[in-house]
């Protein structure tokens, strides 16, 4: 009887996975954090999508240009990720966003696609055949096109993809236009190289065929060791305490849990909506109701006539997990 499974192309296989998993990953940021705010535009999602087309197109240009962007980005993330993991402390503060303890589940298991993006895309490139790409041309036109979006369409206060200010904390003074200029310049320089350096290791140089075994080798072993390591993650990221949150509806007021971001050290911004159903203005104040306990947040402020307001509060980290329900309480405004 014949194997079906042997004529399943590897390429098409992950690079379908490497899609779905993006597909998701986009999708969740998108639906939690609204289109506008630009959490599906960061480097690393964006590698990943790049990476599954490669794959499924088997596109030595796609694969070796978002690569040499997962070089540089990535990088520090798995660093940040496994200090984390292994002394549950910060080293960068490029991870805390996982930890935070708003963060659904969901998001924190897919965020771990990190891990295999470069491994993914580098064995791909050593198994297709060897030629000539045009990575640094795609190089030159994805990359300032990311960071322009990046810096032009999206709030300055997500500081998507690090653009605004430094992601390291306690370089957050160096924010402003010449800093995005030239943190955009350099790391644009640095895309190049990577890129070079790979077209010029995996294309020129013959790879032998006991050079592709091993290296197939090294990468099962590194997909089972980041699988081990999320494995890890996950059981400390349960151990965490986590904030929840749960919605409510006034006769003629929409009050709307959003999201929670880290914001400071063992602190995180909360935002939520009050969407006005009526057509007049309306003083509102919201608070948390915990267990019978009114929690409050902001207090005597103005809805307009049907509008959709957003509002964010800094919350100190819980001590253990609670979940809590946003409510409000509205009236007219008064005519003057």
């Amino acid at each position: 009887m014949k194997n079906p499974l042997k004529n399943l192309d590897p390429f098409i296989l992950s690079g379908a996975f490497f899609l779905l998993w993006a597909f998701l990953n986009t999708y969740l940021d998108i639906l939690r954090y609204g289109i506008d705010q630009g959490f599906y535009w960061w480097f690393c999602n964006l590698a990943l999508i790049g990476t599954a087309f490669g794959l499924l197109f088997k596109h030595r240009g796609w694969l070796t240009g978002f690569l040499s962007i997962a070089c540089f980005t990535q990088i520090f993330w798995v660093i940040d990720n496994q200090y984390r993991v292994f002394t549950g402390q910060n080293l960068f503060g490029l991870v805390e966003f996982m930890y935070q303890p708003g963060l659904p589940l969901d998001e924190f298991l897919l965020s771990h696609y990190h891990y295999f993006t470069i491994p993914v895309a580098l064995i791909a490139l050593i198994h297709l055949p060897q030629q000539k790409s045009n990575a640094l041309l795609l190089i030159a036109i994805f990359n300032p096109l990311i960071f322009g979006v990046s810096y032009f369409v999206f709030p300055a206060t997500q500081n998507v993809n690090c653009i605004h200010e430094p992601c390291f904390p306690g370089l957050t003074d160096w924010a402003g236009p010449l800093y995005s200029f030239l943190f955009w310049f350099i790391i644009f320089l640095v895309h190049l190289a990577i890129g070079y350096n790979l077209e010029n290791f995996l294309v020129k140089k013959p790879l032998s065929d006991q050079f592709k075994t091993r290296s197939l080798y090294l990468f099962w072993s590194i997909c089972f060791l980041a699988c081990v390591s999320a494995t890890f993650d996950t059981r400390y990221r349960l151990s965490l305490p986590s904030f929840k949150c749960s919605s409510t509806q006034l006769p003629d007021m929409e009050v709307n849990c959003g999201f929670t971001l880290d914001n400071n050290p063992q602190k995180m911004l909360f935002t939520y909506k009050m969407k006005n159903l009526k057509n007049r203005r309306q003083i509102c104040s919201a608070y948390f109701d915990l267990e019978g306990q009114q929690i409050p947040l902001h207090q005597e402020f103005r809805v307009l006539e049907m509008e959709n307001k957003r509002l964010e509060v800094v919350l100190p980290y819980p001590a253990k997990s609670v979940e809590v329900t946003l409510k409000a309480s509205c009236r007219e405004e008064l005519s003057k």
